[in-house]
């Protein structure tokens, strides 16, 4: 009793110090272990440092043992510290904790809203001096000038200002809650109205397991026949779950690029909390990319992405052109795999299809969703395929096989194609799966979209993530890609690790 009377006497008067300062102790208790949140990791890192160079070993409460907005200081008080140790301990804080503030950029207040306390009545913000920065934020992209955003977008993807306006039409005042997406538009300039950083996101109902193994998912996908939205957040996304590639423009030989990358992510949390999002998700990002340290510190975790297939020799003229492009096994797998059957086919380019023409696509569309879980997201609406039809940018390579194989002519294959600038890009497929396995239509379909890129004169085709392996086969490069979440908490992640492992 007497050990345990002096243990409680230093405790009391450690949180009574604490009582005194305005360091956020996350829960004042009476036991000997005590948590200062710092918030992001960059503060906890910035502040641990500060203390042990001043004699006071400290350790850092991290994700995944904690959520990784919830970074913090652990700190144990025992017997053996002396009342002099402690009050030198808790001046040491007092005056290195708005130091790690002031030099990660963060401040009281965003520190209490991370952990959910009770907001300190006065407090200086300290945020990113941006006097010579001007960000812009609009929910349409009809507000922003349309050179300007394919200055920086066009020939990248789905996302330069025309493909945008069509997912704003297709995306807003449906009946399903997934189908409607928030759509959000920020651009930073510098002093001389230059653009160093712009970005499309989407508010959006997602599926956690979207970037999960096929096995995760495909458990999950068991649970959902009962619960369709089982382990369904809103995400605040770096583009959208229909779009693939560089969403993110970011001239990082300016001066000031990481400030406008601080200036963006804070404008992200002002969003996050306006459509009460659970994760922010930082998608397409190449595995070497300058901003990997920079986004682990500001709260980030990032995790793998299928690989992205680019295909960027099209200056060829002929097949032959074609296939000296290629290796010689893959000269091969193409005489073999592909040419032989591409007399079975006749392939159309239709451009205006009819309703009857839309719903047999669909049902392509339907079958090839059903069968793919790489990237598991929730079924397009038709509205998407109807809306492609009356847009003047997209066309659809449709397979049928000539009529001494399969006299009803049904479509057996259709891809769904689009441009941007000198870049090809079929979005999406639909395929009769029982006559792939006899015909390789879908092989047929890549080397199909392949031969109208360069037939449009095309410089680049962007085919996307998952088939990897076919894609390479027909001369495409694979370049790894990352993700970068930043969740409220860790149960979905954690959920997610336990299905995998089960």
């Amino acid at each position: 009793y007497a050990l345990q009377s002096e243990l409680e006497q230093k405790i009391n008067y450690f949180n009574h110090l604490v009582e005194l300062t305005d360091l956020p102790l996350v829960h004042k208790n009476s036991s000997p272990v005590f948590y200062i949140g710092t918030g992001r990791p960059a503060t906890g890192y910035n502040f641990v440092k500060k203390m042990i160079d001043a004699g006071f070993f400290v350790n850092l409460g991290l994700f995944p043992a904690v959520p990784v907005k919830n970074t913090g200081v652990r700190i144990t008080i025992s017997k053996h510290n002396k009342l002099k140790d402690i009050k030198a301990l808790v001046d040491a804080m007092t005056h290195y904790f708005p130091m790690a503030m002031a030099e990660t950029h963060t401040d009281l207040s965003k520190i209490h809203k991370s952990f959910g306390m009770q907001q300190p009545k006065e407090h200086h913000s300290v945020g990113i001096s941006v006097e010579k920065l001007q960000l812009e934020y609009s929910e349409s992209i009809q507000q922003i000038n349309k050179t300007e955003w394919d200055s920086c977008f066009r020939g990248k993807g789905t996302f330069d200002w025309d493909g945008l306006a069509f997912l704003e039409k297709v995306f807003t005042n449906n009946q399903l809650q997934e189908h409607n997406w928030g759509f959000h538009y920020i651009t930073i300039n510098d002093q001389d109205a230059k653009i160093i950083l712009a970005a499309p996101l989407t508010s959006a109902l997602i599926k956690n397991d979207m970037l999960s193994e096929v096995n995760t998912s495909k458990a999950i996908e068991e649970l959902r026949i009962e619960d369709p939205y089982y382990m369904t957040d809103v995400a605040l996304s770096l583009g959208s779950v229909f779009s693939e590639g560089a969403h993110l423009f970011l001239n990082d030989a300016h001066p000031k690029h990481l400030q406008a990358t601080g200036l963006f992510l804070e404008k992200l949390e002002e969003i996050k909390t306006k459509v009460d999002a659970k994760l922010i998700i930082l998608r397409d990002f190449e595995k070497t990319n300058t901003l990997n340290t920079f986004l682990h510190e500001q709260g980030f975790i990032s995790i793998a992405m299928p690989d992205a297939c680019e295909l960027a020799n099209l200056h060829w003229k002929s097949e032959d052109g074609y296939l000296n492009t290629l290796s010689k096994r893959s000269r091969k797998h193409f005489r073999k795999e592909i040419k032989a059957f591409e007399n079975y086919f006749t392939l159309s380019i239709i451009k205006d299809p009819s309703p009857s023409e839309i719903d047999q696509f669909y049902g392509l569309f339907q079958q090839v969703w059903r069968h793919n879980l790489g990237i598991n997201t929730f079924m397009f609406p038709k509205k998407l395929f109807v809306e492609m039809g009356k847009h003047q940018n997209w066309e659809f390579l449709v397979l049928t096989l000539n009529a001494n194989l399969e006299p009803s002519a049904n479509v057996i294959g259709v891809m769904f194609c689009t441009h941007s600038g000198h870049t090809y890009i079929p979005s999406l497929v639909g395929m009769d799966y029982d006559q792939n396995k006899k015909f390789n239509t879908y092989r047929q379909l890549l080397y199909q979209t392949i031969k109208r890129a360069n037939e449009l004169n095309c410089t680049k085709v962007d085919l996307g993530f998952s088939a990897s392996f076919e894609k390479r086969k027909l001369g495409a490069k694979l370049i790894p890609k990352v993700a970068y979440i930043q969740a409220d908490d860790n149960f979905s992640l954690e959920a997610l690790d336990w299905l995998r492992k089960g």
